[in-house]
């Protein structure tokens, strides 16, 4: 195991010094079942071994993925304020905030793997040239549907996702603002989950927040959470702060944390309402 990990601790180093990401300590852990794959807080990136699906090169797979992690801290959606305003624009669209969400989420994700990364290092990144794990979530299986259309290296499985991943493709490909290109995903989305609604049940969606974070540049800082309380103090809308706390904060935080900023999210709560 402790080559493993020296090899992981390598790897993670060589993507990190390639994006110029903020100084961060990794934690490798393969114990909590509960905890995301890969996040990070307070300027700690936490990463469970266990994604690496089998019959691929370990190394490569894992540098291709933390270079696609850290470029949500390098490139898109890079901090807070933008990734809130990119969900604020697929709002505007959709008028559901959890769809809004998975909109930003796919944007960036989309963003990274077929515009970002391709053009940084001048290849295909090694993880959509090669078919993981069954996908759990809305997210994993249009994100995987886009792979395919970029590398296709076996049938897709589901048409009509596959026909939503690929005119998100296209959009990827316009030029247009990322602003407009999120709302123009935001759209597909509500087409999608509404001809079929169980794709994304409440239950669901916190599921992909829980598995699957968007991290941000604050995500690396330490105080992470006072970063974040200072978009969520800036909303003026009840529905809109519920949403940003249960999406972006409470997933960070344990629940003795929560019971901190307790008074905050009430005082807010009440002053939203008066």
């Amino acid at each position: 195991m402790k080559e493993q990990e020296i090899d992981i601790l390598n790897l993670f180093n060589q993507a990190w010094i390639e994006l110029s990401c903020p100084p961060v300590k990794l934690s490798i852990s393969e114990d909590d079942e509960n905890n995301p794959n890969f996040s990070a807080i307070n300027g700690t990136v936490f990463f469970k071994p266990e994604i690496i699906p089998q019959g691929v090169d370990p190394n490569q797979y894992l540098l291709w993925f933390f270079r696609h992690e850290l470029s949500h801290i390098h490139h898109c959606p890079y901090d807070i304020k933008t990734a809130y305003s990119l969900e604020q624009a697929a709002y505007e669209i959709v008028q559901d905030w959890d769809l809004a969400y998975l909109a930003t989420h796919i944007f960036s994700n989309v963003q990274v793997d077929v515009n970002y990364l391709p053009k940084r290092f001048g290849e295909v990144p090694y993880f959509m040239r090669v078919i993981g794990k069954k996908c759990q979530s809305l997210i994993e299986q249009i994100m995987q549907e886009i792979y395919l259309w970029v590398y296709p290296t076996v049938k897709s499985e589901n048409k009509e996702i596959a026909d939503t991943a690929k005119e998100i493709l296209i959009i990827s490909s316009l030029e247009r603002t990322w602003h407009i290109k999120v709302q123009m995903i935001a759209y597909i989305l509500g087409r999608l989950v509404a001809k079929n609604s169980r794709l994304l049940s409440g239950k669901k969606v916190k599921e992909i927040i829980k598995k699957t974070p968007l991290l941000v540049r604050e995500d690396f800082l330490h105080s992470s959470i006072d970063r974040f309380t200072e978009t969520y103090g800036s909303i003026s809308d009840e529905a809109a702060a519920k949403a940003f706390f249960k999406q972006w904060m409470q997933p960070r935080i344990s629940e003795k944390e929560i019971e901190k900023i307790k008074d905050l999210v009430e005082e807010k709560g009440k002053q939203l309402k008066a």
